[in-house]
């Protein structure tokens, strides 16, 4: 835990890029996998920015919509199923979401239930929450729902359609509230101080 304290102060003073810590956690086809899928991120201008220890996040529309986390020996030492050298991908999932199609698609519903995150007593949903995911019923699962760890070209083009169908709801959700047309940055409310 002090290691995984002081890589994330380090990195909170620098906030790395993905690209000057990837090569240092993966080599092989982990590494040439993980920097596809960062090359297609950038490709359709999704921005990877750091987030904490070894973790970065893609944000669209205003909405934290994807995480990558490379893991050393220090991180997730809790979970059996992640090894040291590894990455996942943590994709934009709503349980209640229309995925239209792919309700119907038996291998998408098997590869999304393979790569369900399992609660492993975090503090955000220990003990894990009980979800309807694509029609089955799951239980003890954590706040992220999915993680893809290691993915390889299967995993990877599954998270794709995720994240389209991810980024699709946010364009729903901004439109709806009306965030789609307005600028970042309001000549209306420059002047004022907040407070507390």
């Amino acid at each position: 835990m002090d290691d995984k304290k002081s890589l994330s102060q380090i990195q909170m003073k620098t906030r790395p890029k993905i690209d000057d810590v990837i090569s240092d956690v993966l080599g092989g086809e982990k590494l040439e996998a993980a920097l596809e899928f960062i090359a297609y991120l950038k490709e359709h201008k999704l921005n990877l920015r750091w987030a904490s220890a070894n973790t970065w996040v893609v944000k669209y529309k205003g909405v934290n919509i994807l995480y990558i986390r490379l893991t050393g020996a220090e991180f997730f030492t809790h979970r059996k199923n992640i090894e040291s050298g590894s990455w996942l991908i943590s994709p934009p999932f709503n349980v209640r979401g229309d995925y239209g199609d792919l309700h119907n698609d038996n291998h998408f519903k098997q590869v999304v239930w393979s790569n369900v995150n399992y609660c492993a007593a975090c503090i955000k949903c220990k003990p894990g929450k009980t979800y309807v995911i694509l029609g089955k019923e799951i239980s003890g699962v954590c706040h992220s729902i999915l993680n893809f760890i290691n993915p390889g070209q299967e995993g990877i083009e599954i998270v794709k359609k995720l994240l389209n169908f991810g980024m699709a709801e946010a364009d729903r959700s901004a439109a709806r509230n009306g965030t789609a047309s307005k600028p970042l940055l309001s000549t209306k409310t420059m002047g004022l101080v907040r407070l507390g």
